[in-house]
């Protein structure tokens, strides 16, 4: 009898879904998208990749960030520029980066293992949102805001791509 390819199921719905499925109705909620659209297409967002990091097949599971991110994407689009709905939606773009870190494949503790990486995002994403807010208005203010922003997320893809920086363990998606 053969071995199973992938996670059981029940190891892909890790401790970061939760924080993921809040942000992506939080996000939802604020946007201008008509509410039941909005909903539905979060809740169909995460749950599609959530059920494909459970996948057995490999090529499934290789599409796993795909639905969220989508969905995700689509939804910030329709926030309005206003400071509270875009910390929404910082929050929860850190919220997917630490569900992306937290691996099924791994020994359990993927969140505490990833926190060095997404705190990075998580940090300039509060920065960047206060700098754009809590600044004089002008384009100085946002050229602040969109160095912060795009720093963070260059520090991040570097960390991403080197996870044995802080973790010597094996990395078996990222």
């Amino acid at each position: 009898m053969s071995e199973p390819l992938g996670p059981p199921v029940r190891l892909a719905f890790g401790p970061t879904v939760p924080a993921l499925a809040a942000g992506a109705l939080s996000v939802a909620y604020v946007s201008a998208i008509p509410p039941l659209y909005a909903i539905v297409g979060a809740g169909v967002g995460v749950g599609a990749s959530v059920l494909l990091r459970g996948a057995r097949s490999e090529e499934l599971r290789a599409a796993f960030p795909l639905p969220a991110l989508g969905a995700l994407s689509a939804l910030s689009l329709f926030v309005g520029v206003a400071a509270f709905p875009l910390l929404l939606v910082a929050l929860t773009g850190a919220a997917y980066v630490a569900w992306l870190a937290d691996d099924p494949f791994r020994p359990a503790g993927g969140l505490a293992r990833g926190a060095s990486v997404w705190s990075v995002a998580l940090l300039g994403s509060v920065l960047a949102w206060s700098a754009g807010f809590l600044l004089p208005a002008s384009a100085a203010s946002l050229g602040v805001a969109a160095a912060l922003a795009a720093g963070s997320v260059g520090i991040l893809a570097y960390l991403v791509s080197r996870p044995d920086l802080f973790d010597h363990d094996a990395a078996a998606t990222i």
